[in-house]
């Protein structure tokens, strides 16, 4: 059974350095929530958190419930950054606007 979400090594690894690196930059300004894409209560509630203080929109939240649920998927307020290497522009951009 250890070796069930082997494949997914790369993965976890990559969202690691990613939460680090957050840490580092920004300690306790920012909120992570990991959510594991099998969970959809757990998204559900995440998006519908969002909606409700209008960080999306009713649609834009399902719209990424349904489309951009994955594994690396990066939410920022509930917006999706399609490019992860770009969270930090997304962070900067929400912490001092």
């Amino acid at each position: 059974m250890s070796d069930d979400f082997k494949h997914h090594e790369q993965d976890r690894i990559e969202m690691g350095r990613i939460y680090r690196q957050i840490l580092i930059d920004y300690g306790d300004q920012v909120n992570i929530n990991f959510l594991d894409p099998r969970n959809l209560l757990s998204i559900a509630g995440y998006f519908i958190s969002q909606a409700k203080k209008e960080n999306i929109s009713w649609l834009e939240g399902l719209s990424h419930f349904f489309l951009h649920i994955k594994f690396n998927a990066i939410f920022i307020d509930g917006k999706y950054l399609r490019d992860s290497n770009n969270y930090d522009t997304l962070i900067k951009e929400r912490l001092f606007s």
